[in-house]
């Protein structure tokens, strides 16, 4: 048996389907249960998670300017991912530039609702 082989197979097996979860980086705009969770390869790019976002919500003007985020330092700063960095073992995000994360057809849906409840 020859190592490489099974190295590299172990590797291919090793890909498999996760389930991220997208928050808004500033809760204080947003509510604050409002989360997605979008499936992409394990080892997926930020690119791909922000596609896979992208794509649940409907919205893909948002492509351009979404970002997603992690937290440094006490004072509530965000750095930002390159679109090329792996996913690795992340399973919770946070975003920026996307003003709500209910889907295109659902805000249609409550642009319709009747207003006199």
């Amino acid at each position: 048996v020859k190592p490489r082989k099974e190295a590299a197979k172990a590797k291919n097996e090793a890909i498999r389907d996760v389930e991220v979860i997208v928050r808004h980086a500033v809760e204080e705009d947003h509510p604050p249960d409002e989360e997605v969770r979008v499936t992409v390869k394990s080892n997926a790019t930020m690119k791909a998670v922000k596609e896979a976002l992208i794509k649940h919500l409907g919205k893909p003007e948002l492509l351009q300017t979404c970002r997603l985020v992690q937290r440094v330092g006490e004072n509530g700063a965000f750095s930002g991912f390159k679109d090329s960095e792996k996913l690795n073992n992340r399973r919770a995000l946070l975003v920026l530039g996307i003003p709500s994360l209910r889907t295109a057809g659902d805000e249609a849906l409550d642009l319709k609702a009747p207003s006199d409840q």
